[in-house]
C-alpha cells in the first residue's frame, strides 16, 4: 500500500510545488506592474501600460519566456497600432529568444523604463529590427527602437531647410549654375541648378549625380530647400557635379509618369550642355530621396550605360503597397515604377545601387518596402550596398546630427566615386 501511495504523495508535492511558483510569479507581476503606474512619467499613459503589460503577460505564458526575475518587460507588437519606446538607464536591450519565436512578438527587456508616445504619425508602421535572426525578412517585422526620446512634431520647414549633417571644405565655394530651363513644359518651377566644383578648368570634366526629391509638388521649389542645396554642395565639394532640380513628383497624388517625363528631362539636359558645365555626360549616378524612389525604375528598366550606379536614401523601392501610389494610379503604374520589378535572374547587367535605412523611419510601408527590396536582392544576388541607421528617423541626413548619419553620407559618397570612376 505504501508502494502504491507514493506516486500521489509525490504528485501531491509537485502541484504543492508548482502552485506555489504560480503564486510567486503572480506576485512578481503585480507588484512590477504597481511599480509602472508608480512612476511620475507613466502619468497620462497608465491605461496604455496596463493593456501593454497585461498583453506581454498573457502572451509570456502562452510561450513560457516573458518573465526575467523582477525586471520589467516591455511588448513591441506590429499587430498594434501603439508602439512603446523604452528609456533603458542601462541603455541595455535585447530580443528574448524564445519569445520572439511568438509569431508577431518581440520583446525589449530592460531594468528600468520610461515611456514615449504611443504611436508614431497614428498610423500602423512596419519597420523592421537588425535584432532578427532573418535580417530582410518581410513579414511580421517589428520595430526593436533603441532608448530614443519622444520626438515633438516638426515644422516643414524644419524639415527641408537644415541643411546635411555632413560637411567637406569646398561646400560654400562650389560654383552654382541657378534656374536653368531644363524642360519644354509650361510649368515655372521646373527649374535646375547645377554646382560644380570651384576653380575647374575649362576642359575640366567631372562625374554627375543627379538628385531626385521625394513628394512635394512643383510649387513648393524642393530645388531651393536648404536640404538639398547643401547636397548639390557636398557633391561638388567631394570633386564630382551635383545637379538639383524641381520635378512634378506630389503628394498624395504622385504623378508618376509626369515626373518621371521630367526626370527624363533633367538627364538629357546635362548631357546635352555637359561641355559647358564640366559634366561627363558618360559618368551619371541617379539619387533619390523617400518618394523619389521609385523614378528609380526606369534606370532599372532601360540600363543606359551612362548611368553607372544609383542611391536610394529612406526611398519607395517598392510602392505596390503604399496607399498614395494604390489609390492615385493604375496598378500596371504602380508595378512599373516600383524598382523591385526589375530583379532578374542573371544580375550581371544590373546597375550598382546603395541602400540607406532610417531605423525609426515613420512613412508608413516605406520600411516595408525597402525590406522587400532588399530580400529580393540577395535572393538574386544583385549588386546592392546596404547601410542601416537604428536611430534614424526619416530625413536623417539632415534631422539626426550624429555619427552614423555621417557614417552613413561618406559612405554614399564613396560608392559614388567607386563606381564612377
Amino acid at each position: 500500500m505504501a508502494e502504491k501511495g507514493r506516486p500521489t504523495e509525490l504528485s501531491k508535492n509537485r502541484r504543492e510545488e508548482q502552485d506555489h511558483v504560480s503564486n510567486h510569479r503572480g506576485e512578481e507581476r503585480s507588484k512590477a506592474r504597481d511599480a509602472f503606474e508608480a512612476r511620475p512619467q507613466a502619468k497620462g499613459v497608465r491605461l496604455s501600460l496596463r493593456v501593454a503589460y497585461d498583453r506581454q503577460c498573457r502572451i509570456g505564458a502562452e510561450n513560457r519566456a516573458c518573465r526575467r526575475n523582477n525586471r520589467a518587460v516591455i511588448l513591441l507588437s506590429s499587430t498594434k497600432n501603439a508602439i512603446f519606446n523604452a528609456l533603458s538607464l542601462s541603455r541595455r536591450w535585447h530580443l528574448m529568444p524564445n519569445c520572439a519565436q511568438a509569431e508577431g512578438c518581440g520583446i525589449l527587456e530592460t531594468e528600468d523604463s520610461t515611456f514615449g508616445r504611443e504611436s508614431i504619425g497614428g498610423e500602423r508602421t512596419n519597420m523592421s529590427t537588425e535584432k532578427n535572426t532573418d535580417r530582410f525578412a518581410v513579414t511580421n517585422n517589428v520595430s526593436a527602437q533603441s532608448s530614443i526620446p519622444p520626438r515633438r512634431e516638426k515644422t516643414p520647414a524644419e524639415r527641408v531647410m537644415p541643411p546635411v549633417v555632413y560637411r567637406l571644405p569646398g561646400m560654400d565655394t562650389a560654383r552654382v549654375h541657378s534656374n536653368l530651363k531644363y524642360s519644354d513644359v509650361e510649368n515655372p518651377y521646373l527649374l535646375m541648378d547645377v554646382y560644380t566644383p570651384s576653380n575647374l578648368s575649362k576642359d575640366e570634366r567631372r562625374p554627375v549625380i543627379v538628385c531626385i526629391h521625394g513628394g512635394a509638388g512643383a510649387q513648393y521649389k524642393p530645388k531651393d530647400w536648404g536640404f538639398y542645396q547643401s547636397w548639390g554642395r557636398l557633391i561638388a565639394a567631394a570633386g564630382m557635379v551635383g545637379v538639383t532640380f524641381t520635378h512634378r513628383l506630389g503628394y498624395p497624388k504622385p504623378f508618376l509618369s509626369d515626373s518621371a517625363a521630367d526626370v527624363g528631362k533633367a538627364i538629357d539636359y546635362i548631357r546635352e550642355h555637359a561641355d559647358s558645365l564640366n559634366a561627363d555626360r558618360d559618368r551619371i549616378c541617379l539619387a533619390a530621396w523617400s518618394a523619389g524612389g521609385p523614378l528609380l525604375s526606369t534606370a532599372m528598366r532601360e540600363k543606359p550605360t551612362f548611368v553607372r550606379c544609383m542611391v536610394a536614401f529612406y526611398a519607395y523601392l517598392d510602392c505596390q503597397q503604399s496607399q498614395s501610389h494604390t489609390e492615385n494610379e493604375l496598378p500596371a503604374t504602380v508595378r512599373a515604377f516600383s524598382p523591385i520589378t526589375y530583379f532578374q535572374a542573371d544580375p550581371s547587367p544590373m546597375i550598382p545601387i546603395f541602400v540607406a535605412r532610417a531605423g525609426q523611419d515613420e512613412i508608413p510601408t516605406m520600411n516595408d518596402s525597402i525590406d522587400r527590396f532588399m530580400a529580393a536582392a540577395i535572393a538574386v544576388n544583385a549588386p546592392v550596398t546596404f547601410m542601416n541607421h537604428p536611430l534614424g528617423e526619416h530625413g536623417f541626413d539632415n534631422q539626426n546630427d550624429d555619427e552614423r548619419s555621417r557614417e552613413i553620407i561618406r559612405s554614399a559618397i564613396a560608392f559614388m566615386h567607386t563606381h564612377l570612376q
